[in-house]
C-alpha cells in the first residue's frame, strides 16, 4: 500500500498535550511514512493550534462543532446540537475521503457516528484513565461501530476495554521529538531564570486531574527544611477550570507561599524543561503522561505519582521517584531527596533521556502509528 489518508477528529481546539500529539505526529508521518493527515477540530479556541498546524505543513478543516462540557447549560447545548454537528463531520468526510478515521477521547461520539454513516474504518484513540460513569456506558454502547483502538498503555486497555478484546488493539504511547527536546540545543527560560536558587517544575494545563493542590502542599512543606526554592506551575488557565484555578490561587496564599508561580501556558516547553533542577508530576489520573515523557528527553530527574504507564519507563531510585497520588508529605520528602543531592539530580537526569530515546522517541511511536492504520485498513 502507498500512501494513506487519515483524518484525525479532535474535539476540542485548545492548546494542551493532545493537540501537541497530533500535530507532532502528524508531521512525521507525513515525512517518514507515507501518511498524509488532515486534523478536524472546532473553531472555539483553536487560534493556537491552528498556527501550530500551519507552521508544521499539516492540512486542517476548522468547524462548528460544540465540544461536550460537565456544566448544565453546556450539556443541553451539546445535545441540542448532536446532529447538526454529526452532519457537519460527514459533510468533511464526503470532501476528504479519507482511507481511515481516528478519534480522539472516549467521549468523541460525533465523530465516530459520522464515520460509521460514511462506511469509512475508524479507529478509536483512548488516553486517559478517568471518565466519568455515563460516558464509560455510552462508550460501552459505540465501540461495536470502530475498527479497532489506539491506546496510551496497558492502564487505559484494562480500564476501557478490560478483559474483552474483540478489536484490533494497539497500546502506543505518547512520543517525544528528540530533535527539539535535547538539552545541547535548548535556552533557558527568561521568565523561570529571573528566579534565584533551585526550581522546581510542574507542566499541565490547571484542572483537577493534575493534582496541583499536592504539589502547592509539598511546596508548603519544604519551605520548612529548604530555603531559596522557588515552585512552577506551567499550563493554560481556562475558563471551564475557574474553580480550580481560584481554589489553587486562594491555598497558595492562605499557605503564604510567595515562591510558587502559575505561569500560564509558555510554548516555548524545552526552554522551561531546561532551566528546571527538578519535574514533578502530581497528578492523581494520567495515561501516558507527555510532560513526564518530555522532561526524560531533557536530562531531569522525575518526581511523579504512579500514574498511567509512568513506572513502564521511570525505574524508583534509577532515573526518577515514584510516589502514591494524593500524598504530598512523600512527594516533599523526595523532592528532597533531589534538592540535597545534585550528583543524584545528574545521574537520574542522563538515565532518564537513555529511557526516553531507546523508547519514547516520535519516530518510534509514529511507525508504530502507520502501523496500526495500514492493519486496521487492510482488514
Amino acid at each position: 500500500m502507498g500512501r494513506i489518508k487519515v483524518l484525525n477528529i479532535i474535539m476540542d481546539g485548545r492548546m494542551a498535550g493532545p493537540q501537541i500529539r497530533v500535530a507532532q505526529m502528524s508531521s512525521i508521518l507525513s515525512e517518514k511514512f507515507d501518511v498524509d493527515t488532515t486534523v478536524v477540530f472546532p473553531i472555539d479556541r483553536s487560534e493556537k493550534f491552528e498556527t501550530l498546524l500551519e507552521r508544521e505543513d499539516i492540512n486542517f478543516q476548522k468547524i462548528k462543532v460544540r465540544k461536550l462540557t460537565k456544566n448544565i447549560a453546556g450539556l443541553f447545548l451539546w445535545g441540542m446540537t448532536f446532529l447538526p454537528d454529526v452532519l457537519r463531520i460527514v459533510r468533511v468526510l464526503k470532501k476528504e475521503s479519507p482511507d481511515i478515521i481516528q478519534c480522539n477521547g472516549a467521549w468523541q461520539w460525533k465523530g465516530v457516528i459520522a464515520g460509521k454513516i460514511m462506511g469509512e474504518k475508524i479507529v478509536w484513540h483512548l488516553n486517559d484513565t478517568y471518565a466519568p460513569f455515563i460516558i464509560r456506558k455510552i462508550f460501552k454502547l459505540l465501540k461495536p461501530l470502530v475498527n479497532g483502538f489506539i491506546t496510551q498503555g496497558s492502564r487505559v486497555t484494562d480500564y476501557y476495554l478490560g478483559q474483552s478484546k474483540k478489536k484490533k488493539v494497539f497500546e502506543i504511547h505518547a512520543g517525544v521529538d528528540m530533535r527539539q527536546f535535547t538539552p545541547e540545543s535548548s535556552q533557558v527560560n527568561k521568565e523561570l531564570s529571573r528566579r534565584s536558587g533551585t526550581k522546581i517544575v510542574t507542566i499541565g494545563n490547571v484542572n483537577g486531574y493534575k493534582g496541583f493542590e499536592y504539589f502547592v502542599d509539598a511546596a508548603f512543606l519544604l519551605n520548612q527544611k529548604f530555603s531559596d526554592l522557588h515552585f512552577f506551575i506551567v499550563g493554560g488557565l481556562f475558563d471551564t477550570q475557574k474553580k480550580y484555578i481560584e481554589m489553587l490561587k486562594k491555598k497558595i496564599s492562605t499557605l503564604g507561599l510567595n515562591n510558587v508561580h502559575l505561569t500560564g501556558y509558555i510554548e516555548d516547553m524545552p526552554s522551561v524543561l531546561e532551566t528546571a533542577d527538578v519535574f514533578v508530576s502530581s497528578s492523581v489520573t494520567e495515561a501516558s503522561p507527555q510532560s513526564v515523557w518530555q522532561a526524560m528527553a531533557m536530562e531531569k530527574p522525575i518526581v511523579t505519582t504512579n500514574t498511567g504507564a509512568v513506572s513502564d519507563f521511570i525505574l524508583d531510585g534509577v532515573n526518577g521517584f515514584i510516589v502514591e497520588i494524593r500524598n504530598s508529605v512523600a512527594l516533599a520528602e523526595r523532592i528532597g531527596v533531589l534538592i540535597r543531592n545534585k550528583k543524584m539530580r545528574n545521574a537520574f537526569g542522563k538515565n532518564a533521556r537513555i529511557a526516553a530515546i531507546e523508547n519514547l522517541d516520535i519516530n518510534v511511536i509514529a511507525a508504530d502509528h502507520s502501523k496500526a492504520y495500514r492493519e486496521i485498513i487492510n482488514e
